[in-house]
């Protein structure tokens, strides 16, 4: 179906296929479905009180601030420099 569950080492992850079957993710206020607990793991790639780590609002805050930077056009201008540090 549109909706399964699969273990993936000690976490469940669950995929959601197609617009109706994510829909309701995307419209669940915090208090059903949590970022903080899914994307707890994440603490020691960002550190602590960034990003998911991060209060309600200032993670909103930081968002609009990563988003400019991830923007399409903003991406093709990293490309040399990661090129060059990854050699």
């Amino acid at each position: 179906g549109p909706v399964f569950t699969v273990p993936f080492f000690h976490k469940r992850l669950t995929f959601l296929i197609g617009p109706e079957a994510q829909e309701p993710f995307f419209k669940a206020p915090d208090e059903v479905l949590s970022q903080d607990e899914v994307y707890g793991f994440m603490k020691p790639v960002f550190g602590p009180g960034v990003v998911y780590d991060a209060s309600k609002k200032n993670r909103q805050v930081q968002f609009q601030s990563m988003a400019h930077g991830l923007r399409t056009s903003r991406l093709k201008g990293y490309t040399a420099k990661i090129e060059r540090e990854t050699r």
